[in-house]
This record gives structure tokens, sequence and C-alpha cells, in this order.
């Protein structure tokens, strides 16, 4: 049985393992980000439009910097799990991304405070929520 923290966890350890500046959040950034289970790098690569020949190491504050310019992605892959930054994902794309066996967890969050969380999982909609008002 998983920890109940499994997806928190997930979160923590592909997303928020360097410091961004302690003035800056991911509200005033905008934010978005997918994570897919069941898939393989090669397999996401048309979808998400990722260029797997030109990949380099960096860290997650380079990506958050330069996305919006030149349409970078930050990648990692982590116990089955391939997190995507940014990734689009509120509404149907977490959907259509599980299909085939595989689950998808999006989030994102625009300065406007608009939030979505979404979890799908083999082409249905498990859950969708703003994570900013869990009950409604």
């Amino acid at each position: 049985m998983q920890s109940p923290t499994y997806l928190h966890d997930l979160l923590v350890s592909t997303i928020f393992t360097e410091g961004l500046d302690g003035d800056m959040s991911l509200w005033a950034l905008g934010f978005s980000a997918m994570w897919i289970k069941g898939a393989d790098l090669d397999s996401l690569a048309r979808t998400f439009h990722l260029d797997l020949a030109t990949r380099t190491p960096c860290h997650l504050s380079e990506i958050l910097d330069h996305a919006i310019d030149d349409q970078s992605r930050w990648v990692a892959e982590v116990n089955g799990w391939i997190g995507i930054v940014p990734a689009h994902c509120p509404g149907e794309f977490p959907r259509s991304v599980s299909e085939g066996g595989r689950q998808a967890l999006g989030l994102s969050m625009d300065i406007n405070y608009n939030a979505y969380f979404d979890y799908a999982r083999d082409g249905r909609t498990v859950v969708s929520f703003d994570p900013l008002s869990p009950e409604n």
C-alpha cells in the first residue's frame, strides 16, 4: 500500500528539489506540470513537443526563467513517473494522455490565481478540482 503522501512526495521529488528566489512564488511565475506513469520519453516526445536529441542537464529554475521565451521543458523521471514542466494540463489533456493504461496527474496555476488539479487513469478522469477550493 502506498503512503498517503505519495503524490505530494512525487511532487517534491521532481519539482521542489531546489530553492527558488525567496521573494518569488509559483503564483507570480505561473506554473504548470504534468506527471505521467506508464509511458516512456520516446512515446511522450511527440505529445509534448520534446526534442530528445538536444536534452541537457539543468536546474528547474533555468527552465522557469527561459520557458516563456524558448519553449524549454524540464523533464525528470522518478519511480516510473515522468514529470514535465511546463506542461499544459487542465481539462481533457490529462485524460487523453492517460489512455492506454497510463496515469496522468496535472497541476497548473496562473498569475490570476486560477488553479487546476487533474488526475486521470486509463483514459478516464478520476478527479478534477481547484486546489484553492477543493471542497467545490
